[in-house]
């Protein structure tokens, strides 16, 4: 761990340099924190201090709650002072009339630096998360059996959807009965363990998959095959849950995760490119909804900072809170196929790590392909549903239409206009999603949304890491997490910290090579360009060469034929560029390699 502790060492002297500000007093405190409290200051204390220090900048003061576990002295907590002392006032911490943005920057960067290192939890936190996936389902179940939402709710649900999405959720519906559905395969993991070309063998269809999806017209080449593959058909008490996982997020808490079988995660994806292609259609830029444009959500964001115009929501447990319910009778009661389609793809029930079996009162876990997409449909109705109620009249779609371009949401980033904050939130609470108070924000000059944080329109966005450093050639991940690392430090003008990046890599690596923004390769970039005298013509290609890292591997073997082979021949995206060994490797690589040689330049 002593590059990531040499690593914020480096960047809080250099955030000092540049600010103004001697922070050694600073970095003495932090390590005497670290040599009792381990890597966690840096990866959990450091970034809640630095939650507050964004709720101070969004209330317009330091508050006597915030910055719990740090002494004060004056108006200020005494860690940092030598910043906040550019941004608050001492005595009163009430924000000054124009407050140091190199200072918010700085003290945003130091903060946030090591929050997403990629590294295991404690088993404490591991069983934490699972308990809280389980007490969130359990919350759920008994809400409804409490009778909260009524059937009035969800036809009010259902007015507004169908009012704000009725064009395109329409078309889905009309491509899902025409069977214009194209399933495939994704690069996950599946519950059944099937890996790579494997998974085209499909062994396992559901009867309530075929009621909509017949195997004969989605799981084989064409019906000639059917008395040749006939796969096991499972009712509907013996389709398998879906695998509750975990995986790295940050030191705080994992990310859960559930695993689909192969044959529903088959078809989610065939439903996921038809939702994403029909409500994208047309000015992405100007939908309610995105999937592949985060700029728009920024854009939106950084305005909001400057004019207060428009407040940004970061919702807790976001997915696991999506009711099936509210999506079937809700979003889907006037869609009918699409609302089919969304119930047989759904995987009913859950196994946790422990062995335990839970029936799902939610739509679908993070790992569903259609998780991201139907949320986001969810959570823009329910938007609008807080819009109408703050306005205190039925909208109508000249209302709507007039919402383009303020109303945006991307996953769980929402951007709606600031004035229908309050009735948004409580519409948002209304349907059992709970507001992260600590990442939205709709007073003051600071904003943030799909990974761009503003302050008076102003970017102080923090560089962050999320692997320690290499420490021999085989590590190829760490590698080129860390050469974009120092690139990204480079670029954003902490050159001392991004030598001290380079520095670690040439311990392993020896001299570095500088490469082009714009070249694929590993090397260090430049203002100044590439050193021309290590540079050299390709005859053939009539282009620059330059010897360079590269990150290479190889898909693992997967072997198919027959059938399995001409299926996905069949459903093979064959716009992309075609991997003449697709049928003899597939799947996600299981180790990568570093290799210096020659490669374009541009």
């Amino acid at each position: 761990m002593k590059s990531l502790t040499g690593l914020w060492i480096s960047i809080t002297r250099e955030c000092g340099e540049i600010s103004g500000v001697c922070a050694e007093k600073d970095i003495v405190y932090a390590l005497s924190r670290f040599e009792n409290e381990g890597l966690s200051f840096f990866t959990i204390t450091l970034p809640s201090y630095g939650g507050d220090f964004d709720k101070s900048l969004s209330i317009g003061k330091v508050d006597s709650d915030l910055f719990q576990g740090f002494t004060w002295r004056g108006g200020l907590p005494r860690f940092l002072s030598g910043f906040l002392c550019r941004i608050f006032d001492s005595r009163s911490g009430i924000l000054l009339r124009k407050p140091s943005i190199s200072a918010i920057r700085s003290i945003r960067q130091i903060c946030y630096l090591l929050k997403k290192v990629l590294l295991p939890c404690s088993p404490e936190r591991e069983k934490a998360a699972i308990q809280k996936y389980l007490d969130v389902e359990m919350e759920l179940r008994d809400r409804e059996l409490l009778g909260e939402w009524t059937e009035g709710d969800y036809l009010e649900f259902s007015r507004m959807a169908t009012l704000v999405f009725g064009n395109e959720l329409s078309s889905v519906d009309r491509d899902i009965y025409a069977g214009d559905v194209f399933p495939k395969h994704g690069p996950g993991h599946v519950s059944d363990r099937l890996e790579g070309n494997h998974k085209w063998s499909l062994p396992t269809w559901t009867e309530r998959l075929d009621t909509l999806f017949p195997y004969v017209d989605f799981g084989i080449p064409n019906h000639r095959y059917w008395n040749e593959r006939i796969p096991q058909f499972l009712a509907q008490e013996e389709e398998p849950p879906v695998k509750v996982t975990l995986v790295p997020k940050t030191l705080k808490t994992p990310r859960v995760i559930a695993q689909e079988p192969t044959h529903m995660q088959y078809m989610q994806q065939g439903l996921l490119e038809i939702l994403v292609d029909n409500l994208e259609a047309g000015d992405s830029d100007r939908s309610f909804v995105g999937f592949s444009n985060q700029g728009v959500n920024r854009d939106l964001a950084r305005k909001g900072s400057l004019t207060g115009a428009y407040a940004t929501i970061d919702l807790s447990d976001a997915s696991d809170r999506v009711l099936n319910s509210l999506v079937q009778q809700g979003l889907c009661r006037r869609f009918p196929w699409l609302g089919a389609a969304l119930r047989v793809t759904r995987s009913e029930r859950a196994i946790l790590p422990d062995g335990r079996i839970v029936v799902l009162r939610k739509f679908a876990s993070m790992g569903s392909a259609t998780c991201f997409p139907v949320e986001a449909l969810v959570f823009a109705t329910i938007a609008f549903l807080g819009i109408q109620r703050g306005l205190g009249r039925a909208l109508t779609l000249a209302d709507v239409n007039r919402f383009r371009g303020s109303v945006r949401v991307y996953g769980d980033d929402i951007v709606i206009p600031s004035e229908h904050v309050y009735a948004v939130t409580q519409e948002l609470r209304r349907f059992a999603l709970v507001v992260n108070t600590d990442k939205s924000f709709w007073t003051g000059s600071f904003r943030e949304s799909c990974g761009g944080d503003y302050y008076n329109g102003e970017w102080v966005t923090p560089i962050r890491v999320t692997t320690v450093a290499p420490e021999r050639r085989l590590n190829a991940a760490e590698t080129a997490s860390w050469f974009a690392l120092s690139n990204s430090l480079h670029f954003a003008g902490y050159w001392k910290t991004a030598n001290f990046v380079a520095d670690q890599l040439r311990r392993v690596f020896g001299e570095l090579p500088t490469v082009p923004h714009s070249s694929k390769a590993m090397g260090l970039h430049s203002f100044t360009g590439v050193d021309t005298s290590v540079t050299k013509w390709d005859p053939h290609l009539h282009l620059p060469l330059i010897k360079a890292f590269t990150l290479e591997s190889r898909p693992p073997k997967s072997n198919i034929s027959g059938h399995s082979a001409l299926l996905k021949c069949f459903r093979f995206d064959w716009s992309d560029p075609v991997d003449h060994e697709h049928l003899l490797r597939s799947g996600r690589p299981k180790t990568q390699f570093v290799r210096r040689r020659w490669v374009s330049s541009v």
